[in-house]
């Protein structure tokens, strides 16, 4: 029979996958964040994601992004080795994260009708003081290779204690035209053996993945 949206499937993860605009956070007495977000499971193993920050619905609707982080490394099936009548099973390993500040100042109208300009670059620097280097963008784009730039993890901490080099754990059901992932964890037991709701989007275009995927570890 063909395959539904229920049921688990190898080999149908592959394609590109957009989380469009959604408020991230809301900030007590300032704006909501936004993000924008896509993601790629390639078939040759390897991991792309990339997020955009805004301040608000317009700037995300329009992608006018104040930070972008983009997050690539590889991938790893492990459905033959944890098989189950509803999911299927995946690990991913992180192994560069990039920062990108497009603009130093982003002004943002307040729910009083006033105006308020944020620092972003002061506000990168506080996050992610990368030894020294500089996030004022003079104008251009500043893009900061956190492994590189931003080692030890002290120098970029929000990104080193969640994202780089570590390996996160998802559940998910996917057929040639969508999928429906679990938030991911660092966690093997909350992503794998009791994940949370899924959330399903439509690939860019039906694709499967073409040939053999490696393996992920097994569950203890």
């Amino acid at each position: 029979p063909a395959a539904t949206a229920n049921a688990s499937t190898t080999g149908m993860v592959c394609g590109e996958y957009v989380d469009e605009c959604r408020v991230a956070a809301h900030v007590p007495n300032g704006p909501d964040l936004w993000v924008s977000s896509r993601f790629e499971y390639l078939a040759s193993g390897r991991f792309v994601r990339e997020e955009r920050g805004f301040f608000n619905r317009t700037a995300c609707e329009q992608n006018n992004a104040w930070l972008r982080i983009k997050y690539e490394g590889t991938w790893a099936d492990g459905d033959s080795l944890t098989p189950t009548a509803n999911s299927s099973f995946a690990s991913v390993d992180v192994v560069s994260v990039w920062l990108t500040l497009f603009h130093d100042e982003v002004c943002v109208e307040g729910m009083d009708g006033g105006v308020r300009c944020m620092q972003t670059n002061e506000t990168m620097a506080g996050l992610c003081p990368c030894n020294g280097w500089t996030w004022t963008s003079g104008g251009a784009a500043r893009e900061r290779n956190i492994g590189m730039f931003c080692m030890p993890s002290l120098q970029c901490p929000i990104i080193h204690e969640a994202y780089l080099q570590r390996r996160h754990y998802v559940s998910y059901t996917a057929v040639a035209g969508r999928a429906c992932f679990s938030p991911a964890s660092t966690n093997l037991a909350r992503g794998w053996r009791a994940p949370e709701e899924p959330k399903c989007f439509a690939k860019a275009l039906p694709m499967t993945c073409a040939g053999p995927v490696s393996a992920a570890p097994r569950l203890p």
